[in-house]
């Protein structure tokens, strides 16, 4: 049995006035999220692009990337999830 694989890219708009410094990861039952960055800051009004990977055991039904289950992040005053 196999592994299957997926790349993907997270978009990070700071609409603040000021810089915001973020730290990110992913997870998911079974797989392996690789970031190309995890601590970023990103300037005031601007958005900032992270690729990242993911890989897992071959699955049947979806793809790897649609079992990561969340992405989480942090930064000056918040902390936010997304999960699916």
């Amino acid at each position: 049995v196999g592994r299957l694989k997926g790349k993907f890219e997270v978009a990070i708009d700071n609409r603040d006035k000021r810089p915001v410094d973020i730290r990110l990861s992913g997870e998911g039952r079974q797989l392996t999220v690789k970031l190309a960055k995890t601590q970023l800051t990103v300037p005031p009004g601007t958005t900032t692009y992270v690729t990242g990977k993911v890989a897992g055991p071959r699955r049947f039904v979806q793809s790897a990337i649609a079992a990561a289950r969340s992405m989480h992040w942090r930064g000056r005053g918040l902390v936010m999830s997304e999960s699916r």
